[in-house]
Formats: C-alpha cells, structure tokens, sequence
C-alpha cells in the first residue's frame, strides 16, 4: 500500500511540473520569472528630455530584457498608468530601440528614433491606446522603415490585472537573419511622439543595456518540485530495497 501512495505520489508531481512549464503563468503573461531577469533602473521625474514637464505616464521606472530557447522579453514599468488626462498623462509611443547589426541602421534624424540614438535597426512599440504593435526593421539599402516584417511570435501583452496598468511587455522570436534580433545587440527602452522635425518629443530614454551572455535559470519553483520528485524517488527505492 505504501509503495502505492509512493507511486501517486511522484506520478501527481511529474503532473504539476508538467503544467508549470507547458502552460503560462498568468500572472504576468509571457515571462514570469522577472526577477531573475536583466534590468535597467531608470530615475523618476525625469520625462521631461524634450523640455516639457515630467508626467508620470511617461516616465519609466524600469526595464527588463531576458530570452528563453526561442524567444525575446521586453518589459517598461511607467510611474503611472498612461491616462489622457494630465497628470498623469502618456507619451504617443513606448518602445524598445534595439541596435543589432552594425555599421547600419537609423538614427535621431529619422522620426520614430528618440533622443539622440544611432544605429537603431529594430524598433519594438505600442501606441497610447496599446491595441497597435509595431514590429519595424531597418532597410539600410533604402533607408526606410519596413513595417511588420521583422519576425513576432505575438502581440503586446497589458498586465493591468497585476500591475494597475503600469507595465508594458513584448515577445519577439529569437535566432539569426536579415528578419531576427539576433543574440548580440544593444537596446533601450523609451517613451516618445514620433513626428518631423522639432515637433518630434523624446521624454524619457533608458541607458544602453547589453543583455547578459548567461541563460536565464529554471524557475525556483519547478526547481522545489523537482527536489520533491528525486526525494520521494529516493524514498521509495530504499523501502523496495528493505522490503
């Protein structure tokens, strides 16, 4: 009878494991274990690049980059969430400005590019209403944008159930080619008004942040049941060895 219970035992929690990593975590949508992630502080109060004021609609606190077997994450936390009234107010955009491919790529003259960036080949964004996902690449042979070419897996993800509304996630494929980040680039996260000329707004830009060369552990979680899983193994094959 023991060795029963042993056996629904282990078989229960190859089970939960199972779901744990098959299914997302709601939570927070594509990529949940954030806090083993790569970020990026960013100081408050400082929306205000283009000379305006600082409203916290715009102003990012944070941004996070990490990568699995196939996929690119991207996460802005606001100060607040973007509203149309001021305060708090929202910037037209949120992105991420990602420099991948060097030698080429467009920089702060162009109207989506913010602040004074160069070199930006792939732009990641989401307007106010955050219903449009914007994938654009760099053509540098025709020196345009190239709208919803370059390679997603899926949409914007809106954690307003988790986070009041506050943050802000992308997920993109991962790999090599004309059409894939790649694993080698650098990228900033940033709030903007993309326009021409001097009526383009720059409001709030991260530092530039190299992703990490070391792979992004197993969630502490799945690691906790694992242990479980070897220990009621190891439990069970001492008692069929005493029996």
């Amino acid at each position: 009878m023991g060795a029963q219970k042993t056996r629904i035992s282990v078989g229960f929690l190859f089970f939960i494991v199972f779901l744990l990593s098959s299914s997302p975590v709601t939570a927070a949508y594509f990529y949940y274990d954030w806090a083993s992630a790569q970020k990026v502080a960013d100081p408050a109060g400082d929306a205000n690049l283009s000379g305006e004021t600082s409203y916290d609609g715009r102003d990012i606190l944070a941004a996070y980059q990490a990568y699995d077997a196939g996929h690119l994450y991207f996460r802005i936390d606001l100060a607040s969430a973007p509203s149309s009234v001021f305060p708090p107010g929202y910037a037209n955009t949120y992105g991420i400005y990602i420099d991948s491919k060097p030698g080429v790529g467009a920089d702060s003259s162009n109207m989506y590019v913010p602040g004074t960036l160069a070199g930006i080949d792939f732009i990641i964004s989401s307007d106010l209403n955050f219903d449009k996902f914007s994938r654009m690449i760099w053509d540098p042979e025709f020196q345009v944008w190239r709208v919803d070419e370059f390679k997603s897996s899926s949409g914007l993800q809106f954690q307003a159930s988790m986070n009041e509304g506050t943050t802000l996630e992308w997920r993109v494929l991962d790999g090599d080619g004309a059409k894939h980040i790649g694993n080698s680039f650098t990228w900033w996260a940033g709030t903007m008004l993309p326009s021409d000329g001097s009526a383009k707004k720059t409001y709030d830009l991260t530092s530039a942040t190299d992703p990490p060369s070391t792979p992004v552990p197993i969630p502490s979680a799945v690691w906790l049941l694992g242990s479980g899983i070897i220990g009621l193994i190891g439990l069970k094959r001492r008692k069929t060895v005493k029996g």
